[in-house]
């Protein structure tokens, strides 16, 4: 009996996470697959962290939030770039109307708490996470 209320359980979550899921096609919505966050700049240069992945490119073709705050590090898209791609891994490249090869703008970097308030940086090492393009987490 408890076997069988566990794996009920454990349907139950799956299925609450994937269907708040959705797929958003905008270029740099971006969802986190795995515990981790990502880096804002604020005006005043405090790095701050969030889960959200909406972003939209701002006027002078920064990736920025809702609130304007730089994604850190800063991503600054060509303003003749015609596509944006941004693989599992946070590279970011920008294809060029014209151009045959991609340019790489830079990477996302990936941050999560380490414990004692601080958050250390992820980018790097190997943790089983994964940012998705055009998809979006809604809590």
């Amino acid at each position: 009996m408890r076997i069988k209320l566990s794996l009920l359980f454990l349907l139950i979550i799956s299925t609450s996470v994937y269907s708040r899921i959705i797929v958003t096609d905008q270029p740099v919505d971006l969802l986190i697959v795995g515990k981790a966050y990502f880096g804002l700049l604020s005006d005043d240069g405090v790095i701050e962290y969030t889960d959200d992945g909406s972003f939209i490119i701002n006027s002078r073709g920064f990736v920025v939030d809702r609130f304007g705050r730089k994604l850190y590090p800063s991503i600054k898209l060509p303003t003749q770039s015609a596509t944006v791609n941004i693989n599992l891994q946070g590279q970011v490249d920008a294809y060029i109307k014209g151009k045959e090869n991609a340019i790489r703008l830079g990477q996302i970097a990936l941050f999560k708490p380490d414990g004692h308030g601080n958050y250390i940086d992820i980018t790097s090492s190997n943790h089983q996470i994964e940012i998705h393009q055009g998809k979006l987490y809604i809590k």
